[in-house]
């Protein structure tokens, strides 16, 4: 079996865990398996039976030259609990006013405390809360608010949705909900779909964003915040990344004045043992792959329908 990925630890670790049994190429056309987040049909070579993507999001690969080329496409979601986490840390850092209060004290400045316009925060306890994107991410964070005895709110997609109430529509959701949470993919149907009308639903809520940064539209996210519609907003995900370690803010817009914005750099996954544990799993698929076992594929005809939908 040829496998093509160009990390380096990928590469070391798939030595030590098949030895003479996978070979490493240099050209992705000879490669049986590649290992990428980005694909485009100009990458496959006739021997291609599967691309693993090592880590969640699909929206850099061409999902329909996999399907019509018979290619499997495999992605990891064992960090998702970490995702997860990060999310709730993000909802906690805003509503608790944390960094905030940190700026504030480290000049010595006591947020008010000796008078009567002291400084507050505001508790999750007793919150409703819709989780936009019910995935492997958004079930766990349903997980972890429960202590907070919140009533959560999903989209219906004719799934399982423990003890949280389905709605049908995204306004719905937004106005039975004091916090959002963005767990989504980014496909054609949910790529700004927090746009203005949406935006202007959350008159004094909250949204945390762990999904994709263009789910939410970058324009009327600074409507939103600039007016005051939003009471707070935190995100890991983003409009602009830097290149070659250039610093660069992650939006156009000057998010990072607003003090109810928390900014996150796209660190979800980022614990000490995540990139392991993914890098695992991408093992365990390429095992399995070798085995002629492709139970663990992601279903390409319901990815295409979702994204051109």
């Amino acid at each position: 079996m040829k496998a093509y990925v160009r990390d380096t630890d990928y590469r070391q670790a798939i030595r030590q865990r098949f030895n003479d049994t996978v070979t490493l190429v240099e050209d992705k056309h000879e490669a049986h398996i590649i290992i990428t987040g980005h694909f485009t049909a100009a990458d496959a070579g006739k021997a291609l039976k599967a691309v693993i993507i090592p880590y969640t999001g699909h929206d850099r690969i061409d999902l329909e030259a996999l399907r019509i080329q018979g290619v499997a496409l495999f992605n990891t979601t064992v960090h998702s609990r970490y995702v997860a986490e990060k999310a709730v840390q993000l909802m906690h850092a805003l509503l608790g006013n944390v960094v905030n209060y940190h700026q504030n004290l480290a000049h010595g400045d006591w947020s008010n405390r000796m008078n009567d316009d002291r400084v507050r925060w505001a508790s999750a306890f007793g919150k409703k809360v819709g989780i936009y994107g019910y995935g492997r991410i958004g079930q766990i964070i349903h997980d972890l608010i429960k202590p907070f005895s919140p009533e959560v709110y999903v989209l219906n997609r004719g799934k399982s949705y423990q003890d949280a109430t389905a709605l049908n529509t995204l306004h719905e959701l937004i106005d039975q909900s004091d916090i959002v949470f963005i767990a989504a993919p980014k496909t054609a149907t949910t790529e700004g779909a927090f746009n203005r009308d949406a935006l202007a639903r959350m008159q004094g809520k909250h949204l945390i964003n762990v999904g994709r940064g263009p789910i939410v539209d970058e324009d009327a996210l600074f409507w939103a915040l600039k007016t005051g519609v939003l009471k707070g907003f935190a995100s890991d995900v983003w409009y602009q990344y830097p290149q070659d370690d250039i610093p660069r803010y992650p939006s156009k817009h000057p998010l990072q004045a607003f003090p109810n914005v928390i900014m996150s750099p796209h660190c979800a996954a980022m614990t000490p043992n995540a990139p392991d544990e993914m890098r695992q799993a991408v093992l365990d698929h390429m095992d399995a792959i070798m085995k002629g076992d492709l139970s663990g594929a992601l279903d390409l005809s319901k990815l295409v329908m979702e994204a051109s939908s």
